[in-house]
């Protein structure tokens, strides 16, 4: 079968099986960076987050305040 407009038709040649074969297997378009893209970090916050332990990360407490905690640690599963 093949897509012509918006119905399927019948193929009769192999050449006309391939064309549609990969018409039917579109890929998907990923962008660099899991989406986030590129952002402009000033100088002055890069250096601050350099200056972090290694292990935790900057995050943000019920009230606003800015405080350090330790990062998530993953671990592989036994299986």
């Amino acid at each position: 079968m093949k897509i012509e407009g918006n119905e399927l038709r019948p193929v009769t040649s192999s050449d006309e099986t391939k064309k549609a074969v990969a018409s039917f297997k579109k890929k998907r378009k990923r962008s660099a960076g899991g989406g986030a893209g590129a952002l402009d970090v000033p100088s002055d916050l890069k250096k601050a987050l350099s200056n972090l332990p290694s292990g935790f990360k900057l995050a943000y407490g019920g009230d606003g305040a800015p405080r350090i905690v330790r990062s998530r640690r993953r671990r592989k599963t036994k299986a």
